[in-house]
């Protein structure tokens, strides 16, 4: 039986046309017992952790037990419901391949002196975080290790939930095919660079240890 899905998309200054085509793509997906949570953040950009813990709290309140994370800034359109839900089976988290900037990548990996990630263009065993761009996430994850850590602003998030979900026992896996589209919106962001390495900091002076620390300061 089909669990209630919830898929949580949060919007930032997005058209009005974008809305309509993410819309029409999540219908044409074809679930038997969903719901579409859009959190806006336009007005008070709160962050996209934040974002997406306002749309997974509504969810778990309607009783959805499975949760689709996604930017606003990606196309479904060469997938189906059955394609997703081919990971309940196998993985507690999972994604599919992401096609950006004419490139595929199968999750990340994290350089452990560093403690920074990575995306990958092969497909692997294992991996260590699945890009927050399109993530799916069971409820029991939630039940056990929490939210998304809002003190990330922007990226990273990703990286910090399942480096939890992974230390908590939690299987992470990215589907075969096929790819979903990327577009990438914040490629243009002159902050994009300063934001994810405040967030990689953030990342590695949490869990870092001190050896790490110091290489990385050094380096």
């Amino acid at each position: 039986m089909e669990p209630k899905i919830a898929i949580i998309i949060v919007l930032f200054q997005t058209p009005e046309k974008e809305i309509q085509r993410l819309k029409k793509e999540i219908d044409a997906l074809k679930f038997k017992n969903y719901q579409i949570y859009l959190i806006d953040n336009t007005g008070k950009n709160l962050g996209y952790g934040r974002g997406l813990n306002l749309g997974i709290k509504k969810a778990l309140k309607d009783g959805c037990q499975l949760f689709i994370c996604a930017n606003s800034d990606i196309s479904l359109k060469k997938l189906t419901g059955q394609i997703i839900l081919n990971g309940f089976d196998k993985y507690h988290l999972w994604g599919l391949p992401m096609r950006q900037n004419n490139k595929i990548y199968y999750g990340g990996l994290l350089d452990r002196w560093h403690m920074s990630g990575y995306l990958v263009t092969r497909k692997r065993k294992t991996i260590d975080f699945i890009s927050g761009s399109l993530m799916v996430i069971k409820k029991e994850v939630f039940d056990k290790i929490g939210f998304f850590d809002e003190n990330y602003f922007l990226y990273y998030e990703d990286v910090d939930f399942c480096w939890r979900a992974k230390k908590a026992g939690y299987k992470l896996g990215i589907l075969e095919k096929p790819a979903y589209e990327h577009f990438e919106n914040s490629k243009n962001n002159p902050q994009k660079r300063n934001l994810l390495e405040k967030s990689r900091k953030k990342f590695l002076f949490k869990y870092g240890n001190f050896w790490q620390k110091i290489y990385d300061f050094f380096t």
